[in-house]
């Protein structure tokens, strides 16, 4: 495929985003549609952990002090944590020229990750966090850089819990990096799973649930709840595993539909920007993306065994901490700390993806176009093709031939 082929397309479709997730805001202002702000950012519900979630009580204590409405702090938080980790992508793959730059970002925000243009989500912010603390690397000393990356990990981990999934093995290699010390290393993450362990201590009830929603009722149209609220924590996390490999009828097959999405966006994102710019990614990037990716997964597998049944979280979490990482320390510096063991399997599985499925351009576009993500309620088949971009972009077409505010 023509190169200027391509970059016509990824302008175009990051043209059509944008129209999209303006239209989308506008409505959600007018229509008052806040139940993702209640659901995402004033409750913490992972796990069956059910209580005030500390990005939601900020929020209603702003709004107390000073009268400003919490849905219109939420809206403006999450957009603009949204927009910041496009920006960051955006910024940091320029080098391989602006079309190619938006390959990433367009793919991960509006196919494959979480579900399209879901922006009004605490993922979003959890992810301008991790940003925030290796922006703090490259630029404080070692110990000033660990007193302020451990408070900004804590009070993450306090907006919710599954955050120390996402940030412990990097935040173990910036800190071990950084302070090149091990004790200190074993101290922060003992601190963090301590800070992750107090939040399991608390577990929703019903009452807590129902006094959240008399502090939120006064501008939020309804409670927004799940099935297992009220139930205790044993019992969630049983849920949870039931749905996730017991259901046969349900989940099992999502989740099957899920591991290809996975292993979709793990060849896409080892082998997309490569086989556009080979002269400026090389074999040791591939490498580097891969063992960044592969650590992400294996670190989510308590979350996703017996925390969620929300697949599509893997994706985004991988994906963009996979480039955050990669983007702040290169293979080369990572390989001299590693085992020989981890990059000669590194190197055996990308001369292995080589021969079996050669890298092209069309194989890219292709994972592109058509892998999406099946959600955790049963979508299947046929969520997996409406979550992909060919989805995303037949739900934008219908969204404007029906346009009314």
């Amino acid at each position: 495929m023509k190169n200027k082929i391509i970059n016509a397309y990824i302008y175009s479709y990051a043209s059509l985003l944008v129209i999209i997730a303006s239209y989308k805001i506008i409505a959600l202002l007018l229509h008052k549609n806040y139940m993702d702000a209640f659901a995402d950012l004033f409750i913490n519900y992972q796990g069956g952990f059910i209580r005030r979630g500390l990005i939601g009580s900020l929020l209603l204590s702003i709004y107390q002090i000073s009268g400003i409405s919490p849905i219109a702090l939420a809206i403006v938080l999450s957009i603009a944590a949204y927009s910041f980790i496009f920006l960051y992508c955006l910024s940091k793959l320029k080098s391989y020229n602006y079309g190619f730059a938006f390959l990433t970002p367009c793919y991960l925000f509006g196919g494959i990750g979480i579900y399209g243009l879901g922006y009004m989500r605490r993922d979003y912010i959890i992810l301008s966090a991790f940003l925030l603390i290796t922006f703090l690397w490259k630029r404080l000393s070692a110990r000033l850089w660990l007193y302020i990356s451990l408070f900004i990990c804590i009070i993450t981990i306090l907006c919710y819990e599954p955050f120390l999934f996402v940030c412990l093995p990097y935040f173990a290699i910036l800190n071990q990096l950084k302070c090149q010390k091990v004790r200190t290393t074993i101290i922060a993450l003992f601190i963090l799973l301590l800070t992750f362990t107090i939040c399991c201590l608390y577990p929703g009830t019903p009452i807590a649930k129902n006094q959240i929603w008399e502090s939120t009722r006064s501008f939020l149209p309804q409670i927004g709840t799940i099935e297992f609220i009220g139930r205790n924590s044993i019992e969630v996390m049983k849920f949870h595993f039931y749905n996730n490999f017991i259901r046969i009828e349900h989940n099992v097959p999502c989740l099957a539909i899920s591991l290809v999405s996975v292993i979709g966006m793990t060849y896409y994102l080892t082998n997309g920007l490569y086989v556009f710019n080979k002269d400026k990614f090389q074999v040791n990037d591939r490498k580097g993306i891969m063992f960044y990716l592969c650590l992400s997964y294996i670190f989510q597998i308590p979350m996703f065994i017996c925390l969620s049944t929300d697949y599509s979280r893997i994706c985004t979490y991988s994906a963009f901490t996979t480039i955050i990482m990669f983007t702040t320390i290169k293979y080369d510096t990572l390989v001299r700390y590693l085992p020989n063991k981890i990059d000669k399997k590194l190197n055996s599985i990308i001369e292995f993806t080589d021969i079996v499925f050669k890298p092209t351009k069309f194989k890219i576009f292709s994972i592109m176009l058509l892998i999406g993500i099946a959600e955790w309620t049963g979508g299947g088949i046929g969520q997996f093709i409406y979550s992909s971009e060919l989805g995303t972009i037949i739900k934008c077409i219908k969204t404007i031939m029906n346009f009314h505010l």
